[in-house]
Protein backbone atom coordinates (compact mmCIF):
# COMPACT_ATOMS: atom_id res chain seq x y z
CA UNK A 1 0.00 0.00 0.00
CA UNK A 2 0.99 3.05 -0.58
CA UNK A 3 0.34 4.68 3.18
CA UNK A 4 2.95 1.89 4.11
CA UNK A 5 5.58 2.67 2.13
CA UNK A 6 5.84 6.42 2.49
CA UNK A 7 4.72 6.11 6.28
CA UNK A 8 1.65 6.97 8.06
CA UNK A 9 -0.17 9.98 7.15
CA UNK A 10 -0.41 11.35 11.08
CA UNK A 11 3.36 10.44 11.58
CA UNK A 12 3.86 13.31 9.43
CA UNK A 13 2.30 15.96 12.29
CA UNK A 14 4.55 14.80 15.06
CA UNK A 15 7.74 17.17 12.86
CA UNK A 16 5.27 20.03 12.46
CA UNK A 17 3.70 22.32 9.76
CA UNK A 18 4.86 22.38 6.00
CA UNK A 19 6.91 25.69 5.95
CA UNK A 20 4.51 27.16 2.43
CA UNK A 21 0.82 25.52 3.72
CA UNK A 22 -1.55 25.19 1.18
CA UNK A 23 -4.77 27.50 1.54
CA UNK A 24 -7.28 26.00 3.27
CA UNK A 25 -9.94 24.04 1.71
CA UNK A 26 -13.58 23.97 2.74
CA UNK A 27 -13.84 21.04 4.66
CA UNK A 28 -17.22 19.21 5.80
CA UNK A 29 -18.87 20.63 8.60
CA UNK A 30 -17.94 19.01 12.04
CA UNK A 31 -20.10 15.93 14.29
CA UNK A 32 -22.36 16.98 16.15
CA UNK A 33 -20.92 17.80 19.70
CA UNK A 34 -21.86 14.67 21.91
CA UNK A 35 -23.61 16.14 25.69
CA UNK A 36 -21.33 15.33 28.40
CA UNK A 37 -21.44 12.87 30.80
CA UNK A 38 -22.15 13.34 34.41
CA UNK A 39 -19.47 11.82 36.59
CA UNK A 40 -19.65 8.22 37.53
CA UNK A 41 -22.19 7.36 34.92
CA UNK A 42 -21.46 4.68 32.44
CA UNK A 43 -19.70 5.46 29.43
CA UNK A 44 -22.44 5.60 26.52
CA UNK A 45 -22.90 1.94 24.06
CA UNK A 46 -20.61 2.25 21.51
CA UNK A 47 -22.08 2.29 17.49
CA UNK A 48 -21.61 -0.67 15.95
CA UNK A 49 -19.34 -0.27 12.12
CA UNK A 50 -21.21 -0.27 9.09
CA UNK A 51 -20.20 -1.77 6.40
CA UNK A 52 -22.25 -0.94 3.77
CA UNK A 53 -20.39 1.51 1.26
CA UNK A 54 -22.72 4.87 1.53
CA UNK A 55 -21.61 4.74 5.06
CA UNK A 56 -17.97 3.94 4.47
CA UNK A 57 -17.60 6.52 1.67
CA UNK A 58 -19.28 9.34 4.35
CA UNK A 59 -16.61 7.98 7.25
CA UNK A 60 -13.64 8.87 4.84
CA UNK A 61 -14.93 12.37 3.75
CA UNK A 62 -14.80 13.01 7.07
CA UNK A 63 -11.45 11.49 8.20
CA UNK A 64 -10.10 13.61 4.97
CA UNK A 65 -11.63 16.75 6.27
CA UNK A 66 -10.41 16.38 9.60
CA UNK A 67 -6.87 15.16 7.74
CA UNK A 68 -7.05 18.52 5.76
CA UNK A 69 -7.47 20.57 9.05
CA UNK A 70 -4.95 19.31 11.13
CA UNK A 71 -2.77 19.71 7.85
CA UNK A 72 -3.48 23.45 7.68
CA UNK A 73 -2.93 24.19 11.42
CA UNK A 74 -0.12 26.02 12.14
CA UNK A 75 3.15 25.09 14.05
CA UNK A 76 3.35 24.02 17.52
CA UNK A 77 5.40 25.98 19.63
CA UNK A 78 8.98 24.84 20.20
CA UNK A 79 8.15 23.75 24.00
CA UNK A 80 4.46 22.35 23.51
CA UNK A 81 3.16 20.89 26.87
CA UNK A 82 2.53 17.00 26.11
CA UNK A 83 -0.79 15.99 24.04
CA UNK A 84 -3.52 15.45 26.24
CA UNK A 85 -5.85 12.55 25.61
CA UNK A 86 -8.29 13.02 22.75
CA UNK A 87 -6.22 15.50 20.84
CA UNK A 88 -5.21 15.05 17.43
CA UNK A 89 -1.50 14.23 18.12
CA UNK A 90 -2.51 12.00 20.67
CA UNK A 91 -5.05 10.20 18.20
CA UNK A 92 -1.86 9.99 15.73
CA UNK A 93 0.25 8.44 17.68
CA UNK A 94 -2.72 5.84 18.92
CA UNK A 95 -3.27 5.23 15.47
CA UNK A 96 0.08 4.83 14.35
CA UNK A 97 0.73 2.49 17.09
CA UNK A 98 -2.26 0.64 15.74
CA UNK A 99 -1.21 0.46 12.35
CA UNK A 100 2.26 -0.57 14.20
CA UNK A 101 0.60 -3.60 15.38
CA UNK A 102 -1.41 -4.27 12.30
CA UNK A 103 1.72 -4.79 10.37
CA UNK A 104 3.32 -6.70 13.25
CA UNK A 105 0.63 -8.96 13.14
CA UNK A 106 0.58 -9.50 9.59
CA UNK A 107 3.91 -10.00 9.63
CA UNK A 108 3.39 -12.71 12.19
CA UNK A 109 0.61 -14.25 10.16
CA UNK A 110 2.79 -14.22 7.12
CA UNK A 111 6.05 -16.46 9.22
CA UNK A 112 2.75 -18.08 10.91
CA UNK A 113 1.48 -18.96 6.89
CA UNK A 114 4.64 -19.87 5.26
CA UNK A 115 5.73 -22.11 8.96
CA UNK A 116 2.15 -23.99 8.21
CA UNK A 117 3.05 -24.08 4.34
CA UNK A 118 6.02 -25.99 5.31
CA UNK A 119 4.80 -28.12 7.94
CA UNK A 120 1.58 -29.30 5.95
CA UNK A 121 3.67 -30.32 2.75
CA UNK A 122 4.34 -33.34 4.42
CA UNK A 123 0.73 -34.24 5.18
CA UNK A 124 -1.95 -31.62 4.80
CA UNK A 125 -3.95 -31.73 1.41
CA UNK A 126 -3.98 -28.34 -0.95
CA UNK A 127 -7.51 -27.99 0.10
CA UNK A 128 -7.06 -27.61 3.72
CA UNK A 129 -3.97 -25.13 3.14
CA UNK A 130 -6.19 -22.98 0.76
CA UNK A 131 -8.79 -22.84 3.35
CA UNK A 132 -6.69 -21.69 6.27
CA UNK A 133 -4.85 -19.22 4.03
CA UNK A 134 -8.09 -17.79 2.55
CA UNK A 135 -8.93 -17.63 6.59
CA UNK A 136 -5.67 -15.66 7.45
CA UNK A 137 -6.86 -13.51 4.49
CA UNK A 138 -10.10 -12.92 5.72
CA UNK A 139 -8.84 -12.07 9.24
CA UNK A 140 -6.34 -9.74 7.20
CA UNK A 141 -8.92 -7.51 4.79
CA UNK A 142 -11.58 -7.73 8.31
CA UNK A 143 -8.73 -5.35 10.42
CA UNK A 144 -7.87 -3.62 7.36
CA UNK A 145 -11.92 -2.56 6.83
CA UNK A 146 -11.86 -1.81 10.70
CA UNK A 147 -8.45 0.09 10.20
CA UNK A 148 -10.46 2.00 7.29
CA UNK A 149 -13.12 2.39 8.87
CA UNK A 150 -12.59 4.75 12.01
CA UNK A 151 -13.91 8.26 11.50
CA UNK A 152 -14.89 10.94 13.94
CA UNK A 153 -12.22 12.16 16.22
CA UNK A 154 -14.29 11.43 20.04
CA UNK A 155 -14.99 8.11 18.62
CA UNK A 156 -11.49 7.48 16.79
CA UNK A 157 -10.05 6.75 20.73
CA UNK A 158 -12.84 3.88 21.61
CA UNK A 159 -12.64 2.48 18.51
CA UNK A 160 -8.77 2.29 18.84
CA UNK A 161 -9.08 0.42 21.79
CA UNK A 162 -11.67 -1.56 20.59
CA UNK A 163 -9.22 -2.89 17.46
CA UNK A 164 -6.11 -3.10 20.22
CA UNK A 165 -8.56 -5.46 22.12
CA UNK A 166 -9.18 -7.11 18.74
CA UNK A 167 -6.19 -7.55 17.82
CA UNK A 168 -5.69 -9.16 21.09
CA UNK A 169 -8.67 -11.61 20.21
CA UNK A 170 -6.80 -12.21 16.79
CA UNK A 171 -3.72 -13.38 17.98
CA UNK A 172 -5.13 -15.60 20.98
CA UNK A 173 -7.32 -17.29 17.70
CA UNK A 174 -4.19 -17.37 15.51
CA UNK A 175 -2.24 -19.67 18.26
CA UNK A 176 -5.57 -21.71 18.25
CA UNK A 177 -5.04 -21.97 14.65
CA UNK A 178 -1.62 -23.05 14.86
CA UNK A 179 -2.16 -25.13 17.56
CA UNK A 180 -5.33 -27.10 15.93
CA UNK A 181 -3.38 -27.82 12.32
CA UNK A 182 -0.34 -28.81 14.31
CA UNK A 183 -2.39 -31.24 16.22
CA UNK A 184 -4.08 -32.58 12.79
CA UNK A 185 -0.70 -32.79 11.22
CA UNK A 186 0.79 -35.08 14.44
CA UNK A 187 -2.82 -37.30 13.85
CA UNK A 188 -2.02 -37.27 10.08
CA UNK A 189 2.09 -38.46 10.42
CA UNK A 190 3.38 -38.96 13.36
CA UNK A 191 6.10 -37.70 14.02
CA UNK A 192 8.27 -40.72 15.29
CA UNK A 193 7.75 -42.61 11.90
CA UNK A 194 8.66 -39.24 10.27
CA UNK A 195 11.92 -38.56 11.75
CA UNK A 196 12.36 -42.65 11.66
CA UNK A 197 12.27 -41.97 7.18
CA UNK A 198 13.98 -38.86 7.34
CA UNK A 199 17.08 -40.82 9.34
CA UNK A 200 16.68 -43.65 7.32
CA UNK A 201 17.19 -41.85 4.13
CA UNK A 202 19.68 -39.68 4.90
CA UNK A 203 21.66 -42.67 5.57
CA UNK A 204 20.89 -44.33 2.55
CA UNK A 205 22.11 -40.83 0.50
CA UNK A 206 25.28 -40.77 2.39
CA UNK A 207 25.73 -44.17 1.41
CA UNK A 208 25.11 -43.24 -2.01
CA UNK A 209 27.46 -40.33 -2.17
CA UNK A 210 30.20 -42.86 -0.79
CA UNK A 211 29.27 -44.66 -3.20
CA UNK A 212 29.72 -42.12 -5.70
CA UNK A 213 32.88 -40.97 -4.18
CA UNK A 214 34.45 -43.96 -4.36
CA UNK A 215 33.46 -44.36 -7.90
CA UNK A 216 35.16 -41.19 -8.79
CA UNK A 217 38.19 -42.45 -7.26
CA UNK A 218 38.07 -45.91 -9.33
CA UNK A 219 37.85 -43.96 -12.39
CA UNK A 220 40.65 -41.79 -11.56
CA UNK A 221 43.31 -44.16 -10.61
CA UNK A 222 41.98 -46.25 -13.73
CA UNK A 223 42.72 -43.35 -15.63
CA UNK A 224 46.08 -43.20 -14.21
CA UNK A 225 47.39 -46.87 -15.00
CA UNK A 226 45.81 -46.17 -18.56
CA UNK A 227 48.09 -43.51 -18.95
CA UNK A 228 50.96 -44.95 -17.61
CA UNK A 229 49.98 -47.85 -19.97
CA UNK A 230 49.84 -45.80 -22.97
CA UNK A 231 53.33 -44.48 -22.34
CA UNK A 232 55.17 -47.83 -21.31
CA UNK A 233 53.72 -48.70 -24.59
CA UNK A 234 54.92 -46.07 -26.72
CA UNK A 235 58.49 -45.96 -25.64
CA UNK A 236 58.15 -50.14 -26.22
CA UNK A 237 57.15 -49.04 -29.79
CA UNK A 238 60.08 -46.43 -30.40
CA UNK A 239 62.76 -48.43 -28.71
CA UNK A 240 61.17 -51.67 -31.17
CA UNK A 241 61.43 -48.82 -34.47
CA UNK A 242 64.78 -47.63 -33.02
CA UNK A 243 65.92 -51.78 -32.94
CA UNK A 244 64.69 -52.29 -36.35
CA UNK A 245 66.49 -49.30 -37.55
CA UNK A 246 69.60 -49.93 -36.59
CA UNK A 247 69.78 -53.23 -36.04
CA UNK A 248 70.83 -53.88 -32.28
CA UNK A 249 67.55 -55.87 -32.10
CA UNK A 250 68.97 -58.26 -29.40
CA UNK A 251 70.24 -55.60 -27.39
CA UNK A 252 66.71 -54.07 -25.72
CA UNK A 253 64.59 -57.46 -25.86
CA UNK A 254 65.46 -57.65 -22.02
CA UNK A 255 64.31 -54.03 -21.92
CA UNK A 256 61.20 -54.87 -23.94
CA UNK A 257 60.35 -58.03 -21.29
CA UNK A 258 60.27 -56.04 -18.54
CA UNK A 259 58.07 -53.16 -20.12
CA UNK A 260 55.94 -56.01 -21.38
CA UNK A 261 56.13 -57.49 -17.84
CA UNK A 262 55.46 -53.95 -15.56
CA UNK A 263 52.51 -53.43 -18.38
CA UNK A 264 51.09 -56.95 -17.55
CA UNK A 265 51.70 -56.11 -13.41
CA UNK A 266 49.88 -52.94 -13.74
CA UNK A 267 47.52 -54.53 -16.00
CA UNK A 268 46.48 -57.28 -13.46
CA UNK A 269 46.74 -55.18 -10.44
CA UNK A 270 44.22 -52.25 -12.24
CA UNK A 271 41.67 -55.36 -13.35
CA UNK A 272 41.85 -56.67 -9.75
CA UNK A 273 41.03 -53.31 -7.90
CA UNK A 274 38.44 -52.49 -10.76
CA UNK A 275 36.80 -56.35 -9.69
CA UNK A 276 36.76 -55.15 -6.64
CA UNK A 277 35.28 -51.16 -6.48
CA UNK A 278 32.57 -53.04 -8.93
CA UNK A 279 31.68 -55.53 -6.48
CA UNK A 280 31.51 -53.46 -3.66
CA UNK A 281 29.52 -50.52 -5.55
CA UNK A 282 27.24 -53.80 -6.04
CA UNK A 283 26.73 -54.74 -2.84
CA UNK A 284 26.12 -51.08 -1.33
CA UNK A 285 23.90 -50.94 -3.99
CA UNK A 286 21.91 -54.10 -2.71
CA UNK A 287 22.15 -53.05 0.90
CA UNK A 288 20.84 -49.94 0.25
CA UNK A 289 17.80 -51.76 -2.25
CA UNK A 290 17.57 -53.60 0.83
CA UNK A 291 17.24 -50.95 2.99
CA UNK A 292 14.33 -49.22 1.06
CA UNK A 293 12.74 -52.50 1.08
CA UNK A 294 12.73 -52.48 4.58
CA UNK A 295 11.90 -48.96 5.28
CA UNK A 296 8.77 -49.54 3.26
CA UNK A 297 7.47 -52.60 3.93
CA UNK A 298 8.03 -51.67 7.71
CA UNK A 299 5.95 -48.44 6.60
CA UNK A 300 3.80 -50.14 4.92
CA UNK A 301 3.14 -52.64 8.24
CA UNK A 302 2.64 -49.41 10.57
CA UNK A 303 0.02 -47.74 8.59
CA UNK A 304 -1.92 -51.37 8.10
CA UNK A 305 -1.75 -51.91 11.80
CA UNK A 306 -2.66 -48.38 12.88
CA UNK A 307 -5.60 -48.29 10.17
CA UNK A 308 -6.32 -52.38 11.37
CA UNK A 309 -8.10 -51.56 14.71
CA UNK A 310 -10.19 -48.87 13.14
CA UNK A 311 -11.72 -51.23 10.42
CA UNK A 312 -12.38 -53.46 13.03
CA UNK A 313 -13.95 -51.16 14.76
CA UNK A 314 -16.13 -49.47 12.02
CA UNK A 315 -16.96 -53.35 11.52
CA UNK A 316 -17.90 -54.04 14.65
CA UNK A 317 -20.09 -50.92 14.45
CA UNK A 318 -21.84 -52.19 11.07
CA UNK A 319 -22.71 -55.25 12.72
CA UNK A 320 -23.72 -53.75 15.94
CA UNK A 321 -26.21 -51.63 14.08
CA UNK A 322 -27.30 -54.41 11.42
CA UNK A 323 -28.38 -56.47 14.70
CA UNK A 324 -30.16 -53.55 15.87
CA UNK A 325 -32.06 -52.90 13.00
CA UNK A 326 -33.02 -56.17 12.71
CA UNK A 327 -34.40 -56.75 16.08
CA UNK A 328 -35.96 -53.58 15.65
CA UNK A 329 -37.94 -54.62 12.66
CA UNK A 330 -38.80 -57.85 14.66
CA UNK A 331 -39.79 -56.00 17.03
CA UNK A 332 -42.53 -54.00 14.65
CA UNK A 333 -43.44 -56.62 13.16
CA UNK A 334 -44.74 -58.01 16.80
CA UNK A 335 -46.22 -54.65 18.19
CA UNK A 336 -48.29 -54.06 14.48
CA UNK A 337 -49.72 -57.97 14.85
CA UNK A 338 -50.57 -57.28 18.79
CA UNK A 339 -52.16 -54.08 17.35
CA UNK A 340 -54.02 -55.53 14.73
CA UNK A 341 -55.25 -58.47 17.04
CA UNK A 342 -56.21 -55.66 19.79
CA UNK A 343 -58.30 -53.41 16.99
CA UNK A 344 -59.95 -56.72 15.82
CA UNK A 345 -60.68 -57.53 19.55
CA UNK A 346 -62.34 -54.47 19.80
CA UNK A 347 -64.53 -54.55 16.71
CA UNK A 348 -65.61 -57.36 17.35
CA UNK A 349 -66.58 -56.67 20.78
CA UNK A 350 -68.00 -53.37 19.45
CA UNK A 351 -70.24 -56.04 17.04
CA UNK A 352 -71.31 -57.95 19.47
CA UNK A 353 -72.13 -54.53 21.92
CA UNK A 354 -74.18 -53.17 18.37
CA UNK A 355 -76.01 -56.44 17.99
CA UNK A 356 -77.21 -56.76 21.68
CA UNK A 357 -78.14 -52.64 21.81
CA UNK A 358 -80.11 -53.63 18.59
CA UNK A 359 -82.14 -56.67 20.87
CA UNK A 360 -82.90 -54.56 23.64
CA UNK A 361 -84.66 -51.40 21.14
CA UNK A 362 -86.50 -54.31 19.34
CA UNK A 363 -87.37 -55.85 22.57
CA UNK A 364 -88.79 -52.38 24.06
CA UNK A 365 -90.21 -51.61 20.58
CA UNK A 366 -92.51 -54.89 21.24
CA UNK A 367 -92.98 -54.10 25.06
CA UNK A 368 -91.41 -57.50 25.88
CA UNK A 369 -88.96 -58.23 28.53
CA UNK A 370 -85.36 -57.74 28.12
CA UNK A 371 -83.45 -60.93 28.98
CA UNK A 372 -79.72 -61.08 29.00
CA UNK A 373 -78.15 -63.41 25.93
Amino acid sequence: MAEEKTGSIFSKLKGGAEPAPAPRQSAPPPPPARPAQPAGAPPPPLPMPDFRSAALEAELRALRGELEELKNRPAPPPAAPPPQPGSGEDFAFRLERAEKMVTELRQRAAASDEALRAEAAKAVSKDEIKNIDLKVTDLAATFDSLSRNYAGEGELAARLEKAEVSLSGLKTALEGQQRKVRAELDTLAPRATADELRVNLAAALAALDEIKLNYGQYSDELSGVAAECRKALGEAQGLARAAAQGGVAGRFDEHLKDAVARANTRLSELETAMHAGFSELSAKLSSSEVLYNKMFSAAEERLAKSLEPRLKDMDGQLRWLRENLIRLSDDYTVVAERKMRALEAKYAAFEAISRRMDAIDAALKKGGRIGLP
